[in-house]
């Protein structure tokens, strides 16, 4: 007598059971019957799908937004963290305290400054940017003197034309110029956050010029300042069309396993 295998078993315990519960059902209705079964396995699985669809779309969505808000808001974030690193390492005297409030209120002007630039200016031609700085240079021979008599007079910082280094101060007016030129330059070509983020490179170049010259250490904290101050620029470097695609491949991944979740052989059981 030949051994029975396990599926010939359950079909014939499906026919009992079948025969059982309609006697005279004949093979024509058991055939109905399973194409009915079979018809709401597949609307299940549609549904399956369905609100697999859905959630996908959710998900995209979701996954798109954080993307454009972390190449923004964490690139900011990063380099917050950046700059008090640095401010760490020197400590937190009353005069760091002083030059760290002195800085963030430059920023603060700053970027009021770049951001009505941008609304002004936007994308303009050379010529028009160049004449633009032209004519901030030229108010600023005639008011930027203004200041130095006050504070002199007043007693507030007394400078003396025999003690001012010349040299050293003729080179930081030829680099403050083209600082000028190319940062409203940059404004005009890319964003303000870029360029804004893109100066705070001024922090870690200072610090390794101070290290070489001055002799003063570059230590771990300031290191790693450097690292978060790079990871913010690059994270503004990556293209707003990349960071979606990088999502939607990210998505498809979760897609294509919720796929083969479905058509896993435990649910039709």
């Amino acid at each position: 007598m030949e051994k029975k295998t396990q599926s010939s078993v359950l079909a014939e315990n499906h026919t009992k059971s079948n025969s059982g519960r309609h006697p005279s059902m004949n093979s024509y209705d058991l055939a109905i019957e399973l194409r009915n079964n079979d018809g709401l396995l597949r609307e299940k699985q549609q549904l399956k799908i369905s609100l697999s669809v859905k959630e996908a779309t959710v998900g995209i969505t979701v996954v798109i937004l954080i993307a454009i808000t972390f190449s923004l808001a964490g690139a900011v974030i990063l380099s917050i963290i950046g700059v008090v690193l640095f401010t760490a390492a020197d400590g937190f005297g009353t005069i760091t305290i002083i030059g760290v409030i002195l800085a963030v209120a430059s920023s603060i002007i700053s970027a009021f400054y770049r951001v009505s630039v941008k609304l002004i200016i936007g994308d303009r031609p050379l010529l028009q940017v160049s004449f633009l700085i032209s004519i901030i240079g030229v108010l600023s021979l005639f008011l930027s003197w203004i200041p130095v008599i006050i504070l002199s007079n007043t007693g507030v910082d007394i400078n003396l034309w025999s003690t001012i280094p010349w040299g050293t101060l003729l080179v930081t007016i030829t680099f403050n110029i083209l600082n000028n030129f190319f940062l409203i330059l940059g404004i005009a070509v890319t964003y303000p956050i870029f360029v804004s983020l893109g100066g705070l490179f001024g922090i870690p170049l200072n610090s390794i010029i101070d290290a070489v010259t001055r002799n003063l250490a570059f230590t771990e904290v300031k290191i790693l300042g450097t690292i978060l101050l790079i990871v913010a620029f690059a994270i503004l470097l990556i293209p707003t069309g990349t960071a979606i695609k990088i999502s939607q491949k990210f998505t498809n991944f979760i897609l294509c396993k919720a796929s083969r979740d479905l058509h896993d052989p435990q649910d039709y059981n």
